[in-house]
């Protein structure tokens, strides 16, 4: 299992959204930062957080995505995706604090 840096998980949602350039970086470096506090948020250990897995990972990468997508048709899918992949992982062993 490897590890997913910010860098690498702010590429993976770059590239999600289709942006090729660096105008929207701070942008999505906030998003990634915001998505990890709301994890924190509803229970989820801030050591698990810091070193995401793969399920921690995605859910960041969802909250991102809901958050910056254009397309009106994505955001309530990309919502449903969150609320679900967070669900999951409250209701997971060794995720809570």
């Amino acid at each position: 299992m490897a590890i997913m840096t910010d860098e690498k998980l702010k590429t993976v949602i770059k590239t999600g959204l289709r942006i090729s350039h660096h105008k929207l970086d701070d942008e999505v470096e906030r998003q990634i930062e915001t998505a990890k506090r709301e994890l924190i948020r509803v229970g989820v250990s801030p050591a698990k957080v810091s070193v995401p897995d793969e399920l921690i990972t995605e859910a960041i990468r969802v909250y991102a995505l809901k958050n910056m997508t254009e397309n009106v048709d994505m955001i309530d899918l990309y919502d449903r995706a969150w609320v679900n992949i967070v669900d999951g992982i409250r209701k997971s062993r060794g995720y809570h604090v």
